[in-house]
């Protein structure tokens, strides 16, 4: 299995994109580095989580469900210049 990107919610935590991998001996170990791989964790989970706050890494999938589409109309100088572009 390649690393796969996943993402820190937590709004202060300073490395936000982390590369993840599950390690095959055992499905509650996965190797977590930064986006560069200049750092490495492997770390016992269930869930990768994120090796500075602890919180859950989510996929980019996960963070769109969270997303709820707006029912209002989008206003203002910017959209009405795009919307003109049409």
């Amino acid at each position: 299995m390649d690393s796969e990107p996943r993402f820190c919610e937590n709004p202060r935590c300073t490395v936000g994109t982390w590369m993840v991998k599950q390690c095959f001996d055992d499905g509650e170990v996965w190797w977590v580095s930064d986006r560069r791989g200049h750092n490495s964790w492997k770390i016992a989970a269930t869930a990768p989580v994120c090796p500075f706050c602890d919180t859950p890494l989510v996929t980019a999938i996960e963070i769109e469900e969270g997303i709820e589409e707006s029912i209002e109309p989008e206003e203002g100088p910017l959209f009405e210049f795009v919307h003109g572009l049409e």
